[in-house]
């Protein structure tokens, strides 16, 4: 008897290499005024020799290491002080490879196009009084309505666009409590 079997298969190694970058400040540091106020900021920079073979055609014999994006950037405005909160934050990131599941249940590699994204928070937690222990929320995820987008690479390298999709903005309100 013919037995078919097929399985994921090992690359032949290599380096992952880069840069991570990160600071944290608050804005105190430059004036009492500015209490409660600060920034952080995240940055990563990553070359990878890692290569699999190319399941997605497009001429290449080979493809990078799916969901290594070469660039990350993540930046965060905050005010946090007697129990009110607030952020703003913006992550950036480049193209990498993805992995969906098909219609099948089968799972396949795909490229996927860099997006940025824009978040927002604010938020209370009631120190004193009858609510003290009570905690708000309000987030809204996704301000910048950014495009999901698969792509294709032809035979000359150039990106054609197979699928788009906007997933909206997304909000949440929640509470909690401590005692």
């Amino acid at each position: 008897p013919m037995i078919d079997y097929s399985g994921p298969k090992n690359g032949t190694g290599g380096s992952i290499t880069g840069v991570e970058l990160t600071a944290n400040a608050p804005f105190d540091l430059i004036s009492p005024a500015l209490s409660g106020f600060g920034a952080y900021i995240n940055y990563s920079d990553t070359h990878s020799s890692v290569n699999i073979p190319n399941s997605i055609g497009g001429g290449a014999t080979k493809m990078g290491l799916p969901g290594l994006s070469k660039r990350v950037t993540n930046l965060s405005l905050y005010y946090e002080k007697g129990g009110f909160s607030t952020r703003v934050g913006v992550r950036d990131r480049s193209d990498f490879i993805g992995e969906f599941t098909t219609n099948e249940y089968e799972r396949k590699l795909t490229y996927i196009q860099g997006e940025t994204i824009v978040d927002f928070q604010i938020g209370y937690e009631f120190k004193d009084g009858a609510a003290k222990g009570l905690s708000l929320v309000f987030q809204a995820n996704n301000l910048t309505d950014a495009t999901f987008q698969k792509y294709r690479l032809n035979a000359d390298g150039g990106k054609e666009i197979s699928s788009s999709a906007k997933y909206g903005k997304n909000y949440t309100m929640g509470a909690s409590y401590r005692f």
